[in-house]
C-alpha cells in the first residue's frame, strides 16, 4: 500500500505548474512595463518632437514663400491651420499649410511656444512639466537643436 501512495504523490499536478507558470508570466509583464515603460516614452517623445520639428519648418516654409513672411507672434502657429488677420482670405490654401492639425500640440499635450523676430523663428516645447525652465524630462525643448 506504500507504493501505491508514493506513485500517486510523486511529483506536481499539471494544473498546479500552470498556475505557477501564470503567475510568474503576470509578474514578469508588470516588471517588464514597470522598467521598460520609462524608456520606451522618452524616446518616443524624441521621436515625435523631431517628426513635429520638420513638418512645421516645411508648413512655415510654405506659408513664408506664399506670403513673403512668418507668421508673427501673435498668429503663433495657428496661422498654419486658419487664415490670420490682414492675409486675403482667397489666397489662404484650403485646409492650411499643416495636413496634421495636432502638430501645433507637443507630445506632453501642450501647444508649442513660437517666436519670431521675422527673419528667424523659433519653436519650443516646455517639456513634460508645461513651465519655463527644468531638467530632465521637464527641460524646454528647443525644435531648432533637432
Amino acid at each position: 500500500m506504500k507504493i501505491k501512495n508514493l506513485k500517486k504523490r510523486r511529483g506536481i499536478t499539471l494544473v498546479e505548474l500552470m498556475v505557477v507558470i501564470v503567475v510568474l508570466g503576470t509578474l514578469m509583464t508588470v516588471l517588464y512595463f514597470t522598467i521598460a515603460d520609462t524608456g520606451i516614452t522618452a524616446e518616443a517623445k524624441k521621436v515625435e518632437l523631431k517628426t513635429a520639428k520638420y513638418q512645421l519648418d516645411a508648413a512655415l516654409f510654405q506659408f513664408k514663400q506664399k506670403f513673403g513672411r512668418y507668421p508673427n507672434a501673435d498668429e503663433g502657429l495657428e496661422a498654419l491651420v486658419e487664415c490670420p488677420p490682414g492675409i486675403e482670405q482667397s489666397k489662404f490654401p484650403e485646409g492650411g499649410f499643416l495636413v496634421n492639425k495636432n502638430l501645433r500640440i507637443d507630445p506632453w499635450k501642450r501647444p508649442y511656444q513660437y517666436t519670431t523676430d521675422g527673419g528667424k523663428y523659433q519653436i519650443i516645447s516646455l517639456g513634460a512639466d508645461g513651465a519655463v525652465g527644468g531638467e530632465g524630462e521637464n527641460a524646454d525643448i528647443d525644435l531648432s537643436e533637432f
